[in-house]
């Protein structure tokens, strides 16, 4: 089907050149104890997929450079950062995801639930009252995150207020149209049922792969070998320097750090998606 008047290109895919900023070079984010798996990386373990796609982005300087050299008050430079990172507000803390105050955009994140108020005489619907653990206020409506029955969710609320009564969710029909419909019964289910099946945008085994990429990429931005980066982060053994080149942990070893890459540079987006969009 068509789409008018949608970039979903820039949407989806981000830069033309998917390593442009993104070498190995130091960037905002520290790389100094990428060593230290249980005290530095411990936390990646219980992020979303929302969350663990900003871990990608804030290792991006191009991104850390385009946000520090606009404008906050420029209304246009700010949807010009929204439409190319995806970020409803720029975030230049480069602080990790448990700490930073990060809302996609409901153009890139289908799990971003658009609220509205709703009464409409016979119908039934849900009711909900939401205190917030974060909020931020746009045009558009207030941007919030918020537990229901233990777990986490972003949502947009379009009359500018924490909800607190009855609500419709709105669901564009969109190419994420499937995803956003999975998110919809998630939160049915935590506000209706009080109990929500997990995010499972990312398998157990995919959320694994993706934390060693983050460990190879730091490591190698400090300046780490692909042998080091095996030794530290798969655990192999440090006397496999005659036999290095012919091992199957080699090419794994290169490609999480060139997958990783490749996320950094704006294939995070994917990390919000389990469908393909269609």
């Amino acid at each position: 089907p068509r789409y008018p008047d949608v970039n979903f290109a820039a949407i989806f895919h981000g830069h033309a050149d998917p390593l442009h900023g993104v070498g190995e070079e130091i960037g905002m984010v520290a790389q100094g104890n990428w060593r230290d798996a249980e005290k530095k990386y411990r936390y990646l373990k219980d992020l979303n997929a929302a969350e663990l796609a900003w871990e990608f982005l804030r290792r991006n300087s191009d991104y850390q450079k385009e946000v520090a050299a606009s404008d906050p008050l420029d209304d246009r430079a700010v949807a010009a950062l929204n439409a190319h990172w995806g970020l409803r507000f720029p975030d230049t803390s480069g602080l990790p995801a448990t700490n930073a105050d990060i809302f996609w955009s409901p153009a890139v994140d289908p799990a971003a639930i658009i609220l509205t108020p709703i009464v409409v005489p016979g119908l039934i619907t849900a009711t909900i009252s939401v205190d917030p653990i974060s909020a931020r206020s746009a045009e558009e409506g207030l941007y919030l995150r918020f537990v229901l029955a233990g777990e986490r969710f972003a949502a947009i609320a379009l009359d500018g207020k924490a909800p607190r009564g009855p609500v419709a969710v709105l669901t564009p029909v969109d190419p994420l149209l499937r995803d956003r419909v999975d998110a919809l019964y998630r939160f049915r289910d935590a506000l209706v049922h009080h109990r929500a099946a997990p995010d499972d945008r990312l398998t157990a085994q995919r959320k694994r792969h993706l934390i060693e990429m983050l460990r190879a990429i730091d490591g190698r931005r400090a300046g780490a070998t692909y042998q080091d980066i095996a030794e530290d982060v798969f655990g192999a053994e440090r006397d496999i320097a005659i036999s290095w080149k012919s091992m199957p942990l080699r090419d794994v070893v290169m490609r999480r750090v060139r997958t990783g890459f490749d996320l950094v540079a704006g294939g995070y987006r994917t990390l919000l998606h389990k469908h393909r969009a269609r």
